[in-house]
Order: structure tokens, then C-alpha cells, then sequence
């Protein structure tokens, strides 16, 4: 990861036009996991858990963009990775593409090897044990696609943030959301260089500067802190990088480096 913005005040008809563009994408990475736990069982009867992580999470091809969504934002983050190949050349990734998938092995799991004999039950210290398997998967392959791609976009959203105590007390409901932006914060800053064959004409430059509700249990997750840290990015600075790209005056390997010039991140040598 080399930069990290929180998308704001997006116009969801503009993106709502490029859905069926980001739609194809996600279901061509819905298309790779076609595993039954047959295919991972080894001899002893023994589930193989890093097969299994890489069948079922797997983390593949090269994506330019890691974008963090509410799972009440699902279409609009399909629309906006649309918004973002079609106009800006960008190759998002999509987080729910993975932990959708969670709940999908849970039941599988647990239906083999947590039921109890009636049928009717699940073995209470069985199901908390396949799940902290399953979620330790889903973040571990969280975490290396945030390591791998380049820039990570927070799409922001009032929906699933809890009503702020002031404009600076966010706060999510959303274990994922809040692993995600965590992530972000302790991995390592990479250099560009380590995304790009060339970056001849850039310098970095230092930005000074945040549906899974249920009735019966509610947590939340305090991220103002860990939102100061992401850059704001608004529609308007999303379409004056598409003219920039357009142009291409300075023969810009990505058009990331329009966003990263606009915002003062990298300047020109």
C-alpha cells in the first residue's frame, strides 16, 4: 500500500451508470472459487486450512485499487470500480468479493462437522470453532490484498456509521470495515517504485491532515483517529483526474498520479 483515501459526497447516479461494467468484474472473481470441501480434505479426514484460505479467499491478479465498503453500499462500490476501470484505466478490488463469501463456507462447514446428531442443532463450541478459522482466513486474506494493492479507497457512509457525537466522533458497527481501516494503519507505507516499472518524474511529499446491524447485539468501533489518516476524495477531484488522464501531459504511468499531484502527495521533480 502507498496511499489511502476516504470517498466522500459521491453522486451514486453518476456511478449507478457504470454498474454493469463493475458488475462484470465482480462476477468474474465470483467465478474462482468452485470448491467443496472434498477438495480439501486430506487422507485423515483433516480439513487443509491453507488450501482451503486459497480457494475460497483466493488473493489474485493485479489490482491497482483495494476499496473498503458498507455492505449497504454494495452497489455503489460495483458502480463506482465500473466508474474507475471504464474512465481511469484502474483494476479495483472489490473487499466484499471476499468476505461475502464468509457466511458461504461457515454454513458448509457446519453442516459437515457441527450439527449435532438430531439434525436440528449446532454444537455451540464447534460453530465458535470453525468460525475463528473462517474469519481468521478472511482477514488474513484482507490484509495481503490492502499489503498488494496500491491505493485503498474507504468508501464512506452515513448508513452503517452510528449517528457522531460531534463531526469528528465516527464510529462503525462493521467488524470488517473496522479490520480493514486498522490494516491500513499498521501496514507499512511501500514506495512507489515497488507498484510501478518506472516513476522517473515523481517525489513524495507528506499530507498533513476518518448490513450487519442486529437488535439483540450491537458493538461498535470507534475510527475517527483512524480516518484522520485517510486523504478526502470527492467526486469532483475523481472527474478533474479523469480530464488530466485524458490529456496525459506528463505521460503518467497510472492515472493514480493525477489524484496523488492533485492532493499533494507526490510532486513534480
Amino acid at each position: 500500500m502507498f496511499s489511502k483515501f476516504k470517498l466522500d459526497n459521491l453522486n451514486e447516479a453518476i456511478f449507478s451508470l457504470y454498474y454493469e461494467v463493475g458488475k462484470k468484474i465482480y462476477d468474474d472473481s465470483e467465478e474462482r472459487i468452485l470448491c467443496s470441501l472434498n477438495d480439501v480434505t486430506d487422507e485423515d479426514g483433516s480439513i487443509n486450512g491453507t488450501l482451503l484460505q486459497n480457494n475460497w479467499f483466493p488473493v489474485l491478479g493485479k489490482f491497482d485499487v483495494f476499496l473498503s465498503h458498507y455492505h449497504d453500499d454494495k452497489d455503489l462500490a460495483i458502480g463506482l470500480a465500473g466508474f474507475l476501470k471504464t474512465k481511469l484505466g484502474l483494476n479495483v478490488f472489490i473487499d466484499s468479493y471476499l468476505w461475502g463469501y464468509s457466511n458461504n463456507l461457515l454454513r458448509l462447514i457446519d453442516e459437515t462437522y457441527c450439527i449435532n446428531s438430531d439434525k436440528t442443532l449446532f454444537d455451540y463450541e464447534k460453530r465458535n470453532y470453525s468460525t475463528s478459522h473462517v474469519h481468521m482466513m478472511l482477514s488474513t486474506a484482507l490484509s495481503n490484498m490492502i499489503n498488494e494493492c496500491e491505493a485503498v479507497f474507504f468508501l464512506n457512509s452515513s448508513k452503517e456509521t452510528s449517528i457522531e457525537k460531534d463531526i469528528h466522533d465516527q464510529r462503525t458497527i462493521s467488524p470488517w470495515i473496522y479490520h480493514e481501516l486498522v490494516t491500513s494503519g499498521l501496514i507499512k507505507v511501500r514506495p512507489i517504485s515497488d507498484y510501478r516499472s518506472q516513476s522517473h518524474f515523481l517525489e513524495h511529499r507528506a499530507y498533513d491532515v476518518a448490513n450487519e446491524s442486529y437488535s439483540s447485539l450491537h458493538i461498535e468501533y470507534d475510527i475517527t483517529g483512524i480516518l484522520n489518516d485517510f486523504i478526502p476524495l470527492e467526486s469532483k477531484d475523481l472527474f478533474q483526474c479523469i480530464s488530466k488522464w485524458q490529456k496525459n501531459e506528463y505521460h503518467f504511468e497510472s492515472s493514480l498520479d493525477y489524484i496523488y499531484l492533485g492532493k499533494n502527495i507526490l510532486h513534480l521533480r
